[in-house]
């Protein structure tokens, strides 16, 4: 399998938002209702980029709720 990130199109440094757009246009793109002439190669490429973004996205979005918690921590117990 190709690496994550260029399959979506993106940095590793990119955002939690430049992702899910560089998804989103993907899928549309791809879709099997797009290509209803090639529905079995579109169905697989939307497969990939969807793997692709779940493997990509989960760890981004655990850093972000991390950094929210730690900075909820922070204003709770700031004396």
């Amino acid at each position: 399998m190709a690496n994550y990130y260029e399959v979506l199109g993106v940095q590793k440094t990119a955002s939690t938002d430049n992702i899910k757009k560089a998804f989103r246009q993907l899928a549309l793109k791809v879709h099997p209702d797009k290509n209803p002439g090639n529905s079995e190669a579109a169905e697989k490429k939307f497969k990939e980029i969807s793997k692709c973004y779940h493997q990509v996205i989960g760890p981004h979005l655990a850093e972000v709720v991390h950094r929210g918690l730690m900075l909820s921590r922070a204003v709770l117990y700031r004396t």
